[in-house]
């Protein structure tokens, strides 16, 4: 049996160590986003959407609202929620929580410019 020598075939080697990196670093660093905030998780699970609470403590430091948008399904199967956070300061920042297939809410990423 004898390996395929050829630029091609680099390439794809190349190509598969890479997927199979950036899959491990997404692996390793999922856990680290988990929403550890029984409130805000409970918030998450059943909130209506367009809904908003006020929190104590929560990921962005304390006594800030959260506004919930509408569930929707990701492309990676997840269920996500757009959020909004409004600071005590009043200052306000976007971001996604999707569910994890364990039923724990994560922080995915920033949510961009789209309005609630």
């Amino acid at each position: 049996m004898s390996l395929i020598r050829t630029p091609l075939a680099g390439t794809l080697v190349a190509l598969c160590l890479t997927l199979a990196g950036c899959a491990n670093h997404h692996a390793a660093t999922s856990s680290a986003n988990t929403i550890n905030s029984t409130p805000l998780n409970e918030f998450l699970n059943n909130a209506a959407n367009h809904s908003a609470t006020q929190l104590a403590t929560s990921p962005w430091g304390p006594n800030v609202q959260i506004t919930a948008g509408a569930t929707y399904f990701a492309a990676s199967g997840k269920t996500c929620r757009p959020l909004q956070i409004t600071l005590p300061a009043g200052s306000q920042q976007e971001q996604i929580a999707c569910q994890a297939k364990n039923g724990e809410w994560q922080l995915s990423r920033p949510f961009g410019s789209h309005k609630l």
